[in-house]
């Protein structure tokens, strides 16, 4: 909305009246090589410069600049211990896009603390690792690796064991005490871990040198606040363009009318699963939207931001009306769709399927980050979901052994080692110059993943019923008509969804609800299946479920991992899925026991 004002009213942008105080100090803090100073806001304030005394130059400098008067923190790093440094902070106002400074405060002193010496420590330690990234093995030999070569003499007794991401995330909020001192977690996981007190903040210089030496979503997607929580090891997951050159030529591969031009002339099809959520949001993204959800420290969503159901969102909607409707478009790409009489020559997917799509399209295959599409005139790079993999460290009592496991995790993931987990396991590096290596860039899926990261959005924890949400939303808008009236009403139906989670109860006060979550159906733990109560009382089922082997589930009660069931009753390790099939589940709530029945 545009509110136009009376001309007397209105202030030219930037303008003050009079020279802005000094900001307020409110606290100063140290470690032994960085200070953090804190102060109030100033009104009216561009932002702050902070100034160090520079006893080569007998002067205060620059040591830098915080945009936005809302920010009110600064820490200084790469400082020497048990020195005192001083310090003077000034907010600016900005005069031709360059800023200008106001009034200073007086001189802060604060002092370094005392170096904690590290030499010669050693320690047993719990290690949680992925059970397919690294392997025991590896991740036993880089360990070893550490123990040589740190120049303090550290060493690590460690005890490695398998823990997938899923449940090492529920793991360490259920008793972080218990949990590991060092673990593999996904990313989207990191908020809940954060605020449950299960990861240890990362000291200020080693908070710079994960944000120096890893791509841009890698850092993101491990930063709460102001505050890195985590060491991004790899960035696994995320979509990109494939296409195969005989039917589409590299300037065709830039645009969705590029794409959809090409497959039209050539009898081909353009592959995008726009009806499943995680797809589908990059084309949101892409227009500019965002959604966010809210925990608090419980792991409760208590609010979300979401901007689908907004101007953008509908010229996200049509650009997704005018893939599904071109009549080249569908959601299979198997490898008799790809081969077929009208064979899909442009598929959204990821650097899973490259070594497949190799063999069927041989020399001709391609990949590149996604196109862009057109919508009312206006050009948008479409977007994707990003995520990867990071090492959290269990905060310490002990303040050397945090010290020792910070270095320690930050050896794991870094440029030697993070090279040898590509090599060896094909992880996909986080870290820019293994990125950016021969090696990773001649590998056509992984290059494509990394031109399509500065588009990506960091998947962060969303809640389960989001992803059928979604889901709904892109289904509605592939069996629309297209109209604007059309796609505004399944916005606004969407918008409702998600405001509705807010307001879930059990059926009645003390009634139980239970579900089935798990890996299975691209959900990856997220997705909530409500059971059906029988007539009985006591068994809850839940009919049809499509189940892989290998996929894995629990059941648990009113949406919280605070009680659950796996294959041997409450708390007990995942049902894991034997073959194909569809299924139906059932749930005895007398004894807590799980029964995988195939249709």
């Amino acid at each position: 909305m545009l509110t136009l004002l009376p001309l007397s009213t209105v202030t030219p942008a930037n303008a003050k009246a009079k020279k802005l105080a000094a900001p307020k100090v409110t606290k100063k803090t140290s470690s032994d090589e960085s200070v953090t100073i804190e102060w109030k806001s100033v009104k009216g304030a561009d932002g702050y410069i902070v100034y160090m005394y520079s006893g080569k130059q007998k002067k205060y400098i620059s040591a830098g600049t915080v945009e936005g008067a809302a920010s009110t923190s600064y820490t200084v790093t790469g400082l020497k211990s048990k020195t005192t440094y001083k310090f003077k902070i000034a907010s600016y106002v900005e005069k031709k896009g360059k800023p200008s400074a106001q009034k200073k405060t007086k001189v802060i002193k604060v002092k370094t603390q005392k170096a904690v010496s590290l030499k010669n420590c050693e320690y047993d330690i719990t290690v949680w690792i992925n059970g397919q990234y690294p392997d025991k093995k590896l991740a036993k030999a880089l360990i070893e690796e550490f123990n040589k070569t740190n120049s303090d003499g550290i060493k690590f007794n460690a005890e490695i064991e398998t823990m997938s991401c899923a449940d090492a995330a529920t793991q360490m909020i259920t008793d972080v005490d218990a949990g590991a001192d060092l673990y593999v977690f996904a990313q989207d996981q990191l908020s809940r871990l954060a605020k449950n007190g299960a990861l240890a903040v990362l000291s200020a210089n080693d908070a710079e040198t994960v944000r120096k030496n890893n791509l841009e979503s890698a850092v993101k997607s491990v930063t709460e606040g102001d505050a890195i929580y985590a060491y991004p090891i790899s960035a696994d997951d995320g979509y990109f363009l494939f296409y195969n050159r005989k039917y589409i030529s590299d300037e065709d591969a830039k645009t969705v009318d590029g794409i959809l031009k090409a497959c039209k002339k050539n009898n081909c099809r353009f592959s995008a699963q726009l009806t499943t959520g995680w797809y589908l949001a990059g084309v949101f993204f892409g227009a500019g939207c965002e959604s966010t959800w809210e925990t608090n420290e419980e792991g409760v969503f208590v609010s979300h931001y979401d901007t689908f159901s907004s101007d953008m969102g509908l010229k996200a909607a049509k650009g997704i009306y005018q893939i599904t409707s071109s009549g080249v478009w569908t959601e299979d790409y198997y490898t008799d769709e790809i081969t077929g009489k009208k064979p899909c020559a442009a598929i959204i997917s990821g650097v899973w399927d490259t070594e497949r799509l190799k063999e069927i399209w041989g020399e001709n295959l391609c990949a590149a980050k996604l196109p862009i599409f057109t919508v009312d005139g206006e050009t948008f790079q479409m977007g994707s979901f990003s995520s990867g993999k990071a090492i959290g460290v269990k905060p310490q009592s002990d303040t050397k052994k945090a010290a020792c496991l910070s270095k320690l995790a930050a050896y794991l993931s870094g440029e030697e080692c993070q090279k040898k987990r590509f090599e060896e396991c094909g992880a996909i590096p986080s870290n820019k110059k293994v990125a950016a290596s021969k090696a990773v860039q001649s590998n056509i899926g992984y290059s494509a993943l990394l031109a399509q990261d500065p588009y990506s959005v960091p998947q962060r924890y969303i809640i389960g019923k989001w992803w059928n949400f979604a889901n709904d939303l892109g289904k509605g808008i592939v069996a629309s008509d297209g109209s604007e009236g059309a796609l505004e009403e399944l916005l606004l139906r969407y918008k409702k969804a998600c405001a509705s989670v807010f307001d879930w109860r059990s059926p009645d006060d003390g009634e139980e609800v239970y579900s089935v979550i798990g890996g299975f159906s691209g959900s990856d733990w997220y997705n909530d299946y409500d059971m059906v109560l029988q007539n009985d009382g006591r068994y809850y089922k839940y009919a049809h479920l499509s189940l892989k082997s290998g996929d894995q589930f629990k059941v648990r009660r009113d949406h919280s991992w605070d009680v659950n069931y796996g294959q041997n009753g409450q708390d007990s390790d995942s049902v894991v899925v034997e073959e194909d099939g569809d299924y139906t589940i059932t749930f005895d709530s007398l004894t807590g026991m799980i029964t995988l029945e195939k249709e």
